[in-house]
């Protein structure tokens, strides 16, 4: 008998007294299954598939390796459509792990769709040509389609570009498609170029009938997670102002271009009262039109609502009416960047009605008048535990009267402007603001004021337990400073903000198409590759 058949005989008998190719095929394809899911776990820090890189075409697949092993995991692997569900592209036409990805997923399994219309999607085209970059992103939707993947397969899609004309691309194609499967819808356009990104807004509508700026003809049913990252404004807020989506649980609304409608957000948010999640971020914003209206003063009950971010919201009185209208009680985690903050009303009137504005039940619906009486008032959210604070483009002391507010804090991240080390010392100094603080996160704290705030508030009986310093700070604490502040802490040590990168790369991997019928293990060489990255 030859050699290499003997071998591959023995190989094949020892492969099958393994007790794992001795479970039924049902329950080592959930082995499989589960395994496939460490991909994509969030909960796992040290996992590289999150975010922005959640799935790296470089990067080794689950079920890539598993189908290389031997022939029976090879067929139980191809017979699992799911475990081929998430299908991921920064190419058009599709590379060849996505096709292949598509083929064996089968014609009904729900798909899970990631596509980085960015820096290499867009190879070979002009920089200012906006409506080649967008029929380029129309092609690759129309060709997942094509080869099987309909749109209503969609569980998530999920969509990184930094072309305004893209993410318009990506909105018109869903605004008429069959969506209702649909749970998690991520359009996330990030400029690659911010300061031409109104004109080429622009260009693009100017040459569209306004009647096609809509995200949804037909809202997908099941739509829980919807997260919009510079998308112009006219396309979610229309007028009379209508809630496009409803029943929402997540959502993360970033436009571009101007601030929305007070009366259109009321509509939205009404339309979704068993939001968890919410974020309005207006960092993209250029101009500050407000149309808050006679029936301003309104308000919606969100009492699921857990975590809220207000980010650069440009205009005091836009701020002041979203956070009058939202009566949420039960907000843990709250985040207010008010960097690029303009008047006619300061900053610090945001800052100071998110400490006052709530007595009980009842939230101020508008600043309150000069001569009322405030006494027995408070901070707008009494539940919150973790407070987040952005730049503060105001050197008053109200940003540090507001902190006071909150007496329940156990979690404080604070990102200081320059010359505000006063504020931050305000942590130690007696009565002691936010007594059940344990966590502090920092960044643009000087070395000094750091150790000063632990010391003051250890001296003073409410030690803090952790502290992290941003990583573009670490290089600037003294030795000698560290070395305290170790000793001094449960946990000390540095972080790595959302700006921010430190993702690895993996080696090329390869895959076969061929369903082998020897059933052997592939050897290092990966003679039989279908796939090359």
């Amino acid at each position: 008998m030859n050699v290499s058949v003997e071998s591959r005989t023995d190989a094949e008998r020892h492969n099958s007294l393994q007790r794992i190719n001795r479970l039924p095929i049902e329950l080592l394809s959930r082995v499989f299954l589960a395994g496939d899911d460490l991909d994509y776990a969030p909960e796992l820090p040290e996992v590289a598939f999150l975010n922005e890189e959640m799935f790296d075409v470089t990067a080794f697949y689950f079920q890539e390796i598993v189908v290389q092993v031997c022939r029976h995991w090879r067929a139980v692997g191809l017979s699992v459509p799911k475990l081929w569900s998430h299908i991921s592209t920064d190419q058009y036409p599709l590379d060849p792990r996505a096709e292949l990805f598509l083929s064996r997923s089968g014609a009904t399994t729900p798909l899970y769709l990631s596509l980085y219309m960015n820096e290499d999607f867009t190879k070979g085209l002009e920089n200012d040509d906006c409506c080649s970059h967008a029929n380029r992103a129309h092609k690759l939707l129309a060709s997942i389609v094509e080869k099987g993947g309909i749109t209503s397969r969609w569980r998530y899609l999920k969509v990184w570009c930094d072309m305004p004309s893209v993410v318009i691309a990506v909105a018109d194609f869903i605004a008429n498609a069959p969506l209702e499967n649909l749970a998690i819808l991520l359009l996330d356009n990030n400029p690659r170029y911010p300061s031409r990104m109104y004109d080429c807004i622009l260009d693009t509508m100017l040459a569209r009938d306004e009647r096609d700026n809509i995200m949804f003809r037909s809202p997908p049913p099941k739509l829980q997670d919807l997260l919009l990252g510079g998308m112009p404004t006219q396309f979610f807020f229309n007028d009379p102002p209508t809630a496009l989506v409803s029943n929402l649980t997540r959502l993360e609304l970033g436009v571009t271009c101007t601030l929305p409608p007070v009366l259109g957000l009321y509509e939205l948010l009404s339309s979704n009262t068993k939001l968890e999640s919410l974020v309005l971020d207006m960092s993209l914003v250029d101009q500050v039109h407000l149309r808050i209206g006679p029936r301003s003063e309104v308000q919606v009950e969100l009492p699921s609502l857990r975590r809220f971010a207000l980010k650069e919201p440009k205009s005091a009185n836009w701020a002041i009416s979203v956070l009058a209208m939202i009566n949420a009680p039960g907000v843990e985690e709250f985040t207010l960047d008010l960097n690029h903050t303009m008047p006619p009303n300061p900053p610090g009137a945001v800052a100071r009605f998110v400490a006052i504005a709530r007595q009980g039940t009842q939230l101020l619906k508008s600043w309150p008048a000069s001569d009322m009486n405030m006494d027995g008032w408070g901070p707008i959210f009494p539940a919150l535990r973790h407070l987040i604070l952005g730049p503060f483009p105001d050197r008053g002391p109200i940003l540090s009267s507001t902190i006071r507010a909150f007496t329940n804090l156990t979690r404080l991240d604070w990102e200081l402007e320059e010359s505000c080390e006063q504020a931050i010392l305000d942590l130690a100094v007696a009565p002691l603001p936010c007594p059940q603080l344990e966590h502090l996160r920092v960044h643009g704290v000087p070395n000094d004021e750091l150790v000063l705030v632990v010391k003051g508030r250890a001296e003073r009986g409410a030690p803090l337990k952790t502290v992290e310093v941003n990583s573009r700070d670490w290089g600037m604490i003294t030795d000698e400073a560290k070395s305290y502040l170790e000793d001094a802490l449960e946990t000390f040590g540095e972080y790595i903000d959302e700006n921010e990168s430190d993702s690895d790369s993996d080696d090329d991997w390869t895959d076969t198409d061929e369903d082998a019928s020897d059933g052997s293990t592939l050897d290092s060489s990966g003679s039989e590759s279908e796939l090359s990255d």
